[in-house]
């Protein structure tokens, strides 16, 4: 069990109206999603690691990178590990356009497991770099919905394994976040934003 990250595209008019009745939210994210329509963007439990990747600081960031994973403006109830946090298709279109200047290498280079242990970036919390956990499960399911396997099992690797390993799925769903946003962007949605 581990705490995941979640990026739902929104119309804009459904955005306004749940900012107007924020007891919505929780019904639309009730809903079946199609995955085919790219409606979703599942973080999983890189998405702590992505935002400090961008912001260099685990917590909340000013700036429009602050907003990529975060969110933006509280709407709805807490669902424990706080409400959902939109996105306005204005903010959506900035982080758009801030993501397209950083390729998946060049966020890569950032990565330092000893920096992000130090800062206590989830993923690494209370995690010795040079001894991974056991095992890394990640959800099959979203909202709901089956999303294909990808590797989901650091079993028996260490070190550096560990960490190539890391590193490739960092660059994969930073990839997956930076054409998300834009496709977002290009047809003018707004975006939830959520940690589970």
């Amino acid at each position: 069990m581990g705490v995941y990250g979640w990026l739902v595209r929104v119309p804009a008019t459904e955005l306004a109206a749940m900012r107007m009745k924020p007891a919505t939210v929780g019904e639309y994210l009730e809903q079946e999603f199609d995955p085919d329509k790219d409606e979703v963007m599942h973080l999983d439990m890189t998405w702590h690691v992505i935002h400090f990747l961008l912001t260099g600081t685990p917590a909340e960031a000013p700036g429009i990178l602050g907003k990529t994973i975060f969110g933006g403006d509280t709407v709805g109830e807490d669902r424990g590990n706080g409400p959902a946090r939109c996105l306005t298709p204005g903010e959506v279109r900035e982080v758009a356009a801030a993501l397209s200047t950083i390729s998946p290498e060049e966020l890569v280079s950032r990565y330092d497991c000893a920096k992000l242990h130090a800062e206590d970036v989830y993923l690494f919390h209370g995690h010795d770099p040079t001894h991974p956990p056991r095992k890394l499960g990640l959800t099959d399911r979203l909202l709901g919905r089956k999303v294909p396997k990808r590797r989901s099992e650091y079993e028996d690797i260490t070190g550096e394994q560990w960490d190539e390993q890391l590193r490739q799925e960092i660059r994969e769903r930073y990839a997956d976040l930076v054409s998300f946003y834009a496709n977002t962007a290009t047809g003018g949605y707004g975006v939830l934003a959520m940690i589970d």
